[in-house]
């Protein structure tokens, strides 16, 4: 009787603390739960914060990019416009293939074409161009039948050798004109450090971002990490 009693009372004194420290078990689990999961969710925000921030500041980096590429633009522009207005001073009548050469050289341009007022190739750095005509519907014969003064393309196919350029033209009083190029790989190259894909790849190196898409403003991916299929 006294050892069942005695096995009674141990069960009790057992549950006594059994009980509590189930309990506290829970109750500890349960904050460590609320814990991780409050840690958890600061450490999210965090993240997101800090992807936001670097966005931002890249999205400006990106903007800035954009501004010098067209500064670089306009400047070709001018320096095809300048070297046009040079040529123009020199005597049409007198000036050979061989000194158009020379000055393109002089100048780093890549093709010089002189037209009389009938749209004909009368002298150029490209002795093939030389009796070229222009025709109805070509930017040259748009330009020679135009009133403008100057005048500076977009980037095009060129129509004898097929390479994708960007021309300026001035006219002469009697109506004859100068047609200055330059070559897009040339354009490239001196923009080639601002253009999407190349600050995507910067940005990439220098932080720790697993992915980065570019999108525009029509909401069109213009560059990734990945590449664009």
């Amino acid at each position: 009787m006294a050892n069942n009693d005695k096995l009674k009372l141990n069960r009790r004194e057992i549950m006594f603390f059994i009980i509590p420290f189930i309990v506290l078990s829970l109750f500890v689990g349960a904050m460590g739960y609320i814990a991780i999961s409050t840690s958890i969710e600061d450490i999210n925000e965090v993240a997101i914060n800090t992807t936001v921030n670097i966005a931002d500041s890249y999205a400006l980096l990106m903007n800035n990019a954009n501004e010098a590429s067209k500064a670089v633009d306009n400047l070709m522009e001018e320096k095809l416009m300048l070297a046009a207005e040079a040529i123009l001073l020199l005597n049409e009548e007198e000036i050979s293939n061989e000194e158009l050469i020379d000055i393109a050289e002089k100048l780093k341009v890549w093709r010089i074409n002189l037209y009389n007022t009938e749209g004909e190739v009368i002298a150029s750095n490209a002795e093939g161009n030389v009796g070229w005509k222009s025709y109805e519907g070509h930017p040259v014969q748009d330009f020679l039948e135009g009133s403008h003064k100057t005048h500076i393309e977009e980037i095009r196919e060129g129509t004898i050798n097929k390479d994708y350029s960007k021309f300026g033209y001035i006219r002469r009083d009697n109506g004859s004109f100068v047609q200055v190029g330059i070559v897009e790989e040339d354009l490239k190259r001196l923009t080639k450090d601002f253009q999407a894909a190349a600050l995507v790849d910067l940005i990439k190196e220098k932080e720790d971002i697993i992915h980065i898409l570019l999108v525009d403003m029509d909401n069109r991916v213009i560059a990734s990490s990945t590449g664009l299929e």
